[in-house]
């Protein structure tokens, strides 16, 4: 059965998955000193390596050594994020200012979304105004019949 801790780490890594797919769309982060972290094609350990790359909770441990069969030894390097929860929303709020996200709706979208009131409105008043504009034609035609006009002859008289 999984605990309350249990939980609230699954879903901390759900977000931080989601948060790192997130940064692909960021406006202007790709040409940021942060870039190399999109590299990173797991969107879950690309979050984590912003939260250690500019989160401002990221603690290093000083290496451990590990020797291996063949008698050479390699360095191993740990660390912790302190309150990765509350890193993570000031780090949000940092990226929403600094690096929004790309709007990926389509430009139908976009019009539908943000004006359609506007399109309507402006559509109700072309209609409505060249409705006025054909029935004062036709009022006007009514009330001053247009006469035929008289026919003229051109025919040429001596005097």
């Amino acid at each position: 059965m999984l605990t309350n801790t249990d939980l609230q780490a699954r879903e901390f890594e759900a977000l931080a998955g989601l948060a790192g797919q997130f940064l692909e769309h960021a406006r202007g982060f790709a040409n940021s000193r942060l870039s190399q972290i999109l590299d990173e094609p797991n969107p879950k350990i690309r979050w984590f390596r912003l939260l250690e790359a500019n989160g401002g909770t990221f603690t290093q441990s000083g290496p451990a050594f590990q020797s291996s069969d063949d008698g050479s030894d390699g360095a191993i390097y740990s660390g912790s994020i302190g309150n990765p929860a509350g890193a993570s929303a000031t780090l949000c709020v940092y990226l929403a200012a600094h690096h929004p996200l790309k709007d990926m709706r389509t430009i139908t979208q976009r019009l539908v979304d943000d004006h359609l009131p506007e399109i309507v409105r402006a559509a109700l008043i072309f209609i409505v105004t060249g409705l006025l504009g054909l029935v004062g034609t036709l009022l006007y035609r009514i009330a001053i019949p247009v006469e035929a006009p008289a026919e003229h002859s051109h025919a040429v008289t001596d005097e």
